[in-house]
């Protein structure tokens, strides 16, 4: 007589519980891991508020895969994985509010978080050029970025590619700006990664406010 240790049985058992877990009455018989208050306009003064939307696909299904978020800023799509979302509105809530939640844990809620404030505040991450005669250039008319950090040549740069943009607030400092949290950071570390600070002197590109810890020169 087979027991439950036994590994067929394990096996089977496996397998009806994760179907049993697949299946959408499941995640309504309990409660959700995560609630987020989310509002549906921006967070701004009246004369500058706008709307905001957030849409899961597909509609049909439980089980979300793909997110879209609108705001002032514009549009901005991600994908989910495999995510169990429910947008509730209840009548005790204040205007303009709506509630997701959420039955799977791990990234769901940050990504779409994170989409939410990108397309209402948008992210930016600024970087400082140290050293003598370093400096960057805006070329809006042929959409480059040009960076003068002491090779001898210079580095160009997107300007604008339609993800993230980089912006020149002054000669030796850059500001990369964009809706996507992660495709902002990245641009920015890609950007520093070109001349990262050296440890003698400190010359190259950081992040602003950035500490580096410089070493001691070398004694003849």
């Amino acid at each position: 007589m087979l027991g439950l240790g036994c590994p067929p049985v394990r096996s089977a058992l496996r397998w009806f519980g994760r179907w049993a877990w697949d299946q959408s009455a499941a995640y309504r018989a309990c409660a959700p891991w995560r609630r987020w208050r989310m509002p549906t306009v921006s967070q701004a003064p009246e004369e500058d508020a706008a709307p905001l939307g957030m849409f899961f696909y597909p509609a049909e299904d439980f089980a979300k895969t793909h997110g879209l978020a609108i705001g002032k800023l514009g549009e901005l799509h991600q994908r989910l994985g495999f995510s169990r979302i429910q947008i509730f509105r209840d009548l005790a809530m204040e205007p303009g509010q709506v509630e997701v939640r959420f039955w799977n844990p791990g990234r769901t809620y940050g990504v779409v978080s994170r989409m939410s404030s990108g397309v209402t505040d948008g992210y930016g991450v600024t970087l400082e050029l140290h050293g003598i005669g370093f400096r960057a250039e805006a070329n809006e008319a042929e959409n480059k970025l040009i960076l003068r950090v002491g090779f001898s040549h210079v580095v160009e740069l997107e300007l604008n590619n339609g993800v993230v943009m980089y912006q020149v607030l002054q000669p030796q400092l850059v500001q990369v700006a964009g809706l996507d949290y992660a495709a902002v950071h990245q641009a920015a570390a890609n950007l520093r990664r070109i001349r990262p600070p050296e440890p003698y002197k400190g010359k190259g590109i950081r992040y602003q406010f950035e500490e580096v810890r410089l070493r001691e020169a070398k004694k003849k």
